[in-house]
């Protein structure tokens, strides 16, 4: 009975590491993998009272872009830029 015990036990913790080995495989990133980024800034919301919209949703919007294109942000390389 107890090594039936320690049979499922180890099973499991195979099972767990075989999880663990494929969940870093799928994140592991290729050095050739691209990156996009397309930041928009909306103003009016169809459902909040017009009080609660941005004030300034196009300029947070291009702060945003410049953060992600900055070294010290996630340094986005880009393609096309438009305001």
């Amino acid at each position: 009975m107890a090594d039936a015990v320690w049979v499922r036990g180890r099973i499991f913790e195979l099972q767990e590491s075989l999880a663990t080995q494929a969940a870093i495989k799928a994140a592991a990133i290729s050095p050739d993998a691209k990156t996009y980024a397309m930041v928009v800034g909306i103003s009016k919301y169809q459902k909040l009272p017009p009080e609660l919209w941005l004030q300034f949703p196009g300029a947070d919007a291009k702060s945003f872009g410049q953060y992600l294109k900055d070294p010290n942000g996630d340094a986005f390389r880009p393609i096309r830029c438009s305001s």
